[in-house]
């Protein structure tokens, strides 16, 4: 059976996007339409003895419950696709008036935060990171706050999709860096060695002027390029393999140091992992997450750790929340720890607190005295 109807109109609107008109009694009558043609999509395609994989965002809007003109129904059935979209593509959505006034709310923090892009409004937070067997603070890593006007402090998660879909987020990124490495800066002219790490986003990595970049950088703070780490995400680097391990291969040039973040949630090859020139690799707190009580986590934990040790890599482990997960990661040979149980994420002040507050006294007395403070 043909996905549309002879009595529907089908027009192409630009680039990869489609309108369908559909009469129908009911609603019912246009969502059968709208699954035919998401399912027709959805297939798979040989090209030249190579098979792709298709898909379809469907965007519906009913006349005359939805909108009341032409153009007004389209930018409704227009707003349904995009939120399919924004939620991982390949499924059929319907409008309502809660997606408007989320797109106007959105629409306004586009504005707002192409305002915000000089830097005046970001600030960083830091979450530190401690040797695993004393305790220590032995670095932290930058992570950015929107500190709106109106709404106070706002969490990456909510606008940094919105600056990479902008094309903002490389000038965002280059401002953390610039301010991460000035604090940097600043500990070791009062006396701590602390490394600091700095998220690259997938742009920002791709960027031609990244390594001009980090050198002005490094040039104007005085900041030793050995306590800048730069953090690669999985598959970020796998997207164009050769291309990232020379470009970390520059950095590391420059001495910086290059951790491989959110390792075995990607599709990365173990052969490329080999010629890859890292530093640290990151444990996820996916895995983490469910240490000690899941047997299938803590041996893919201490197949991890002794794969990263087997190449000369320092191990992170991240999302440490208990006791028993910093005891077993320790015990598995993790070097260090990051997350709720070594600290939340805090100020300048705060992360300089916590790492006076640390006295290499041994992984197992040091947090638990941290998590009765912290109950």
């Amino acid at each position: 059976m043909p996905a549309i109807r002879t009595e529907d109109v089908l027009a192409r609107i630009g680039g990869d996007e489609f309108v369908v008109l559909v009469e129908a009694e009911d609603r019912a009558g246009v969502d059968v339409v709208a699954r035919r043609i998401h399912g027709a999509l959805s297939h798979t395609v040989a090209v030249d003895g190579r098979d792709f994989v298709m898909g379809a965002s469907v965007g519906v809007a009913h006349f005359p419950d939805d909108a009341r003109d032409g153009p007004t129904l389209l930018q409704c059935a227009d707003l349904a696709m995009y939120r399919v979209k924004r939620s991982g593509g390949g499924d059929v959505g319907y409008y309502s008036a809660q997606l408007h006034h989320a797109a106007a709310e959105r629409l306004a923090l586009a504005t707002q935060l192409r305002r915000a892009v000089d830097g005046t409004q970001f600030v960083l937070h830091w979450q530190g990171r401690s040797a695993a067997h004393t305790g220590e603070i032995t670095g932290a890593e930058a992570l950015i706050r929107w500190n709106h006007p109106t709404r106070g402090l706002i969490l990456p998660g909510e606008f940094v999709p919105l600056a990479e879909e902008l094309g903002v987020i490389v000038p965002i990124g280059y401002w953390v860096l610039q301010a991460a490495c000035g604090e940097a800066a600043a500990w070791v002219r009062q006396g701590a060695l602390r490394r600091v790490a700095v998220n690259l986003s997938p742009r920002q990595f791709g960027d031609p002027q990244l390594l001009q970049h980090v050198t002005n950088v490094l040039q104007r703070t005085g900041l030793n390029p050995a306590l800048l780490e730069v953090e690669l995400t999985e598959t970020m680097v796998m997207r164009d393999v050769a291309r990232a391990a020379d470009t970390m291969r520059q950095l590391r040039a420059l001495g910086v140091r290059i951790a491989l973040d959110d390792f075995g949630t990607g599709h990365s090859s173990l052969a490329w992992l080999r010629r890859f020139p890292i530093d640290i690799l990151k444990v996820d707190r996916s895995f983490v997450r469910d240490l000690p009580q899941v047997k299938e986590a803590v041996a893919i934990t201490q197949a991890v750790i002794g794969l990263a040790k087997c190449l000369g890599h320092r191990v992170v482990a991240e999302g440490v929340e208990t006791i028993a997960q910093a005891e077993l990661l320790t015990e598995l040979g993790c070097d260090e720890l990051q997350g709720f149980l070594v600290m939340r994420p805090g100020d300048a002040a705060e992360l300089n607190a916590v790492a006076l507050s640390r006295a290499p006294q041994g992984t197992a007395s040091m947090l638990r005295g941290t998590l009765a403070a912290t109950i």
